[in-house]
Formats: C-alpha cells, sequence, structure tokens
C-alpha cells in the first residue's frame, strides 16, 4: 500500500469512531435508555392506641424519608414524606380525640405533606419497619391512658347515600387551600446580608420586619457589635446563628414576640418564674389545708376559759402564747412524716385557726376559745408564766469627795473584820488582799487615785461588803469638811426592769432655724445611772449598770454663746450578791480659790500695790463618787424560792 491509501483508511476509521463517541454520549440516548425511578404512593394512614401512648402509621408502597416540624395556634405537627406521591381519590381518615384534624397534599411533585392537628402541644418520637409496606410510626407519649375501642360489627346490609358531584368539587378546594396555606408554612422569608461591626440592635430590627415578628431587646444587648454575613438563608436560622454567636438566648412572648436577653438574664428569668410557679402552687396548697383545716375545726367542739393573770401583764402573756402556738405549729411541720408527725400534731401542736385568744387590759384578763385539749395546753403556759415577781431595792448614795478621802477610800479603804469561830476572834481582809494575819493590811480595795499613777476623768467600778463601815466614813468626811453627800436615793424595781436616777438640772440653750427665729430649749446636765438588776437562782443578782454625767462647759461656747456638753459614760455587766456595794469613781472635778492680802489703800496702787500685798491661789481637786446597793426583798425572794435556794 502507497501513502495515500494509509493516510485513507486512518481518515475513514477516525470519521467512524467520532460519530459513535457523538452517539454514545448524547443525553436524548441517555435519557430513551435510562429507565425512570419509581416513586413511593401513600397507600394507608391508620392510628393504633397502646398502652400509655397513641401510634400512627403511615404506610408507603416503596421506603421514603420523613422530616417533621410543630407549629402552634392551634398545635400542630407536619410530617413531610419524600419522594413521594398522592394517590388520586384515595381518602383518609383518624377517629382517635387526641388527634382534633388530619390534612394531607402533595406539597411538590416529590413531597407530600402531612399535617395533624392535636388537642395539646405533642411529645413524640419516629419510627420505621421496612418491609411491603413501608412504614413510618409516630408515637405520642403524653395522651391520657385509655382502652382500645371496641371492633364494629359489620351489619349485615349497608345502604351509602348518593354523593353528589358538587361535594367532591367542595373537597377539591379544601385540598387547593390546604396546599396553599403549608406552603405559605414552609416558605419562609428567606435573607441576605453582609454586616461588618453593626450595632446588633439593628440587625435584629432588620430579622424582626423579615420576619414579621415584634423583637424586644434589653438594654444589655443594645451596645453589642455583630460581624456576619449570610446569603438566602430563613429569617429564623439566621436569629437562632446570630443569637448563638454572641452567647445570647430568645423567649418567645406570645404568637408575634421575641425577648432577646443575654444567657444569665435568661436563666434569671427562668429562675423568677420557676419560684412565682412555685409560690403559687404553695399557695394554692396553702389554701387547700386552710379550707380543709376549717372543714375540721367546723367538727370540734369549742370551749371558753377565762384565765385571771395576777403577777404579770396580761399582754406580755398573750404575746408569750402567740410565739408560743406559732413555735410549736413550725415543730410540727418540720418533724419527719407519718405516724411520729401525727403524734407530735396532736400532743403539742396549736394552729392559730384552732384557738382564738383576747386579752382584756383593765382586768388583767386573758379569754380563750377553741378545743379542750388546746386550752389545756394554753392553760399549762399561763401558769409557767404568771409567777410572782422579785424585787430589787436599789440604794445609791452620790458624794462628793476632796483628793484625800478619795485617797483614804482607794489605797485605805478597807477595816478589820471580826469571825467568830472555834478558834477565837481573827483579824484579816475584806475582798482583795491576800493577808489573813492580825499585823497585815487590812484594806478591802486597793484602787489609788492619785495623778501620778492614773489619769483622771475615767469612770471605774470596784467593789465593797456591807459589813464595812463606809457610812461611818463618810459621815466622818462631811464632819472634817472633806466632802459632802448630794444625794441618797432608793428605788424599787422589779425583776429584769430598768430603773434610773437621775441627779441634776437642765440648762437653756438658744437656737436658730433658717428663717433667722430664736428659739429656746433645755439641754439636761445631770448625772444619771441607769440600773437593770436580773436575780438568779443562786440568789445572786446580776446587774447592768450604765452612768453618764453630762455637764457644760462655758469656757467653750457656740456662735450664740450656749455652752459645749462633757459627756463621761461607763458601762458594764457584773455579778453581786445579795448586799453588795458597787462603788464607781472616777468623775473629777478641779476647784481652784484665790485669796488677796494686801495693806489697805497701798494694795489697791496699779502696779506698784504688788509691792503692798500677795495672792494665794487654791487648787482643790473633788471626785464624785457613787455607793450602789442591791438587796432582794425577802418577801418577793420566798415567794419565788424554795428552802433550798433553787427556783421553783
Amino acid at each position: 500500500m502507497n501513502k495515500k491509501t494509509k493516510r485513507l483508511i486512518i481518515f475513514l476509521w477516525g470519521t467512524l469512531f467520532f460519530f459513535l463517541g457523538l452517539s454514545g454520549n448524547s443525553p436524548s440516548l441517555w435519557a430513551k435508555a435510562k429507565k425512570a425511578s419509581p416513586k413511593a404512593r401513600l397507600i394507608q394512614i391508620e392510628d393504633q392506641v397502646m398502652p400509655g401512648r397513641l401510634r400512627i402509621i403511615l404506610k408507603t408502597s416503596r421506603p421514603v424519608s420523613y422530616r417533621s416540624f410543630t407549629l402552634s395556634g392551634p398545635n400542630r405537627l407536619a410530617i413531610d414524606l419524600s419522594p413521594c406521591q398522592l394517590t388520586k381519590g384515595k381518602t383518609f381518615e383518624i377517629k382517635d380525640p387526641f388527634i382534633e384534624g388530619l390534612r394531607y397534599a402533595q406539597f411538590n411533585s416529590k413531597t407530600v405533606r402531612i399535617v395533624l392537628t392535636v388537642n395539646q402541644k405533642p411529645t413524640y418520637h419516629f419510627s420505621s419497619k421496612k418491609g411491603k409496606p413501608y412504614q413510618v410510626f409516630i408515637d405520642f407519649s403524653n395522651i391520657k391512658p385509655r382502652t382500645p375501642p371496641p371492633i364494629a360489627q359489620k351489619s349485615e346490609e349497608e345502604i351509602l347515600p348518593k354523593i353528589p358531584i358538587e361535594e367532591f368539587k367542595k373537597e377539591k378546594t379544601f385540598r387547593d387551600n390546604l396546599l396553599k396555606e403549608e406552603r405559605s408554612l414552609a416558605q419562609k422569608p428567606r435573607i441576605t446580608f453582609d454586616f461588618y461591626m453593626s450595632n446588633l440592635h439593628n440587625v435584629l430590627r432588620l430579622i424582626g420586619d423579615v420576619g414579621e415578628r415584634n423583637i424586644l431587646v434589653g438594654d444589655e444587648v443594645k451596645e453589642k457589635k455583630v460581624t456576619l454575613s449570610l446569603k438566602e438563608v430563613p429569617w429564623d436560622e439566621a436569629l437562632d446563628s446570630i443569637l448563638e454567636s454572641n452567647n445570647l438566648k430568645k423567649m418567645n412572648r406570645g404568637e408575634k414576640t421575641i425577648l432577646i436577653t443575654t444567657a444569665e438574664n435568661y436563666k434569671k428569668i427562668l429562675d423568677d418564674e420557676r419560684k412565682e410557679r412555685e409560690a403559687k402552687r404553695k399557695e394554692e396548697q396553702d389554701e387547700l389545708k386552710t379550707e380543709e383545716q376549717r372543714q375540721k375545726v367546723g367538727k370540734i367542739n369549742w370551749e371558753k376559759r377565762e384565765f385571771q393573770i395576777k403577777n404579770v401583764d396580761v399582754k406580755m402573756v398573750e404575746e408569750i402564747i402567740q410565739g408560743s402556738i406559732e413555735k410549736e405549729k413550725k415543730i410540727a411541720s418540720e418533724r419527719g412524716t407519718g405516724s411520729q408527725r401525727e403524734t407530735v400534731t396532736e400532743t403539742v401542736k396549736t394552729s392559730g385557726a384552732n384557738v382564738n385568744i383576747m386579752s382584756i387590759s383593765h382586768t388583767n384578763m386573758l379569754i380563750a376559745r377553741g378545743p379542750e385539749k388546746e386550752l389545756e395546753y394554753i392553760g399549762g403556759l399561763i401558769k409557767l408564766i404568771d409567777q410572782p415577781i422579785s424585787q430589787v431595792m436599789i440604794e445609791a448614795r452620790i458624794v462628793e469627795a476632796d483628793a484625800t478621802f478619795t485617797r483614804d477610800l482607794g489605797v485605805q479603804w478597807g477595816g478589820a473584820s471580826s469571825f467568830a469561830n472555834a478558834y477565837g476572834p481573827f483579824a484579816g481582809t475584806i475582798r482583795g488582799t491576800e493577808s489573813v494575819t492580825g499585823a497585815g493590811s487590812n484594806y478591802a480595795v486597793n484602787l489609788p487615785l492619785s495623778s501620778t499613777s492614773t489619769a483622771y476623768g475615767g469612770l471605774g467600778f470596784t467593789f465593797a461588803s456591807t459589813n464595812l463601815n463606809i457610812d461611818v466614813r463618810i459621815q466622818a468626811m462631811e464632819q472634817q469638811g472633806r466632802g459632802k453627800t448630794i444625794s441618797s436615793p432608793k428605788i424599787l424595781t422589779i425583776d429584769n426592769k430598768e430603773a434610773t436616777i437621775k441627779q441634776g438640772s437642765s440648762i437653756p440653750v438658744t437656737t436658730r432655724d433658717p428663717n433667722n427665729t430664736y428659739s429656746t430649749a433645755y439641754r439636761d446636765a445631770a448625772l444619771v445611772l441607769k440600773v437593770t438588776p436580773h436575780i438568779s437562782s443562786s440568789k445572786k443578782i446580776r446587774i447592768t449598770v450604765e452612768v453618764s454625767k453630762n455637764e457644760p462647759d462655758f469656757t467653750k461656747v457656740d456662735s450664740l454663746g450656749n455652752p459645749t456638753i462633757k459627756t463621761k459614760e461607763a458601762k458594764t455587766e457584773m455579778m453581786v450578791t445579795d448586799g453588795d456595794t458597787v462603788v464607781i469613781g472616777g468623775i473629777l472635778y478641779k476647784k481652784e480659790t484665790f485669796q488677796d492680802n494686801k495693806v489697805p489703800g497701798l494694795g489697791d496702787i496699779p502696779i506698784l500695790g504688788w509691792l503692798f500685798k500677795t495672792r494665794y491661789r487654791t487648787t482643790e481637786d473633788t471626785e464624785l463618787l457613787i455607793f450602789l446597793t442591791t438587796k432582794i426583798q425577802k418577801s418577793s425572794l420566798s415567794e419565788r424560792f424554795g428552802n433550798d435556794g433553787n427556783e421553783s
């Protein structure tokens, strides 16, 4: 073969392969060769009552995929089956009362949409079973238990009425409306935007406009910035993406309103709503218990008793009983359950709903009305409360003495006391020394008050005993002109009640208001002594003493000429024996006196007169001492304590 023949053969083969390749890749040829895959058809929709749940069964001719979503107002569950088609003229029905409505339609060429209207928010899960037919199961678990309906027996003859053709037209119209409604629900508005460092509040407003929702944004969210780019996404997915990226939460407030807030505030709102629900539930339970108690009280025989209160105030008794009632009620409610709680409630609980208590002040009488057992309980309380109250006599001696007498009382305050015993008399020191020999110190208190060792002006407390001759010392001081007794008040008070002794005067003070109106008021410049005694079972007295000394200082005055008030205060609590004396000291005064000795006439000459006269200045330190003696009144003591000294 020559070269021309070879080229011709190669050209013919190439042309053949070229046309074969075109025919093999032609879409129309492949489309004709390829068989169309058949779609599944919806065969049946059935309901089946099972223990504790309701099952809806969707039967199809072939396997299908399914997805679902819920709608509110009313509560609905929508199921999409694909690829699937409806069979023309095929109708389905569900008669279970949980399913209030059944609608189905060909949503698009590949999808069948089924909408179940239920009577409450559905709780459900899906499952499937392969086979012929293919079955999709929807199990609702939040329904009340029920028994399966009885199987209807077939009648011998059933005559179906003729269905006019117009009714099929109505069915067709209903199907068209259903299809239109479901398509509008599924075709949610989509949104495309691109933002960089934009205000989150404005972005949320835009999404709300697209989704036709009212977006409420808290102040804590408004200042946030957002950067995002979204293309063709449903508005609700865009909203969820923004909230998730910014750690925010949404809360539905009705059908058209969404609240946007932070995760912390979201948790707080949920907690507040939970507490509100719990409080409301507790309030309903309390109302139910109150109503049950009222019904129970109506069946109890009530009695009326009068209690004459002899020793204490009836108002105080009423308050104590009311407090005891509430306390017993609380104890009964906090103790376990079962028979033990019932026993406690039966024996000690007294509730306000079962007992009415009323006090009458002018007769000091308490009137109670209620069941017999609870009245006995109240009577026992009154017997414990209405006891004779002991009284305490408080004797106070307020003495003004010079420093010499003070030192005598502080450093040398004592005296020998004789004690009778089998070995004869001996001299000893009372309260505060270690020596018990006759040659030793007889000081009762070692309380030095000289200015070289102790600063003046502080209040102090110490003890003395009534068997020391304090009265004799005070009388001797007055006879020597070294001091004087300002007052000796006595006051009687009951146990645990404050007694006040006041010695002094009130000084006028001028005040001026913003309108330049002057007025005069009086301020106390006095010595105030407050004593609160409490008698213990061991015949000792615990006393709370509060001393204050206010005096004017005319060397320091304000713009209106009012003197300042110098204040000294002391407060303490101590335990003393019946008849002991407490000494309070440390309130000091400094008194200066001047005396001139001169030659008559010559001593009055200015400047040169000092050659013919002499001036003497005397400084005298004065201290205020308070002697406080407490004594239990024997008549009250015998009523309250037995022979052994223990409180009855």
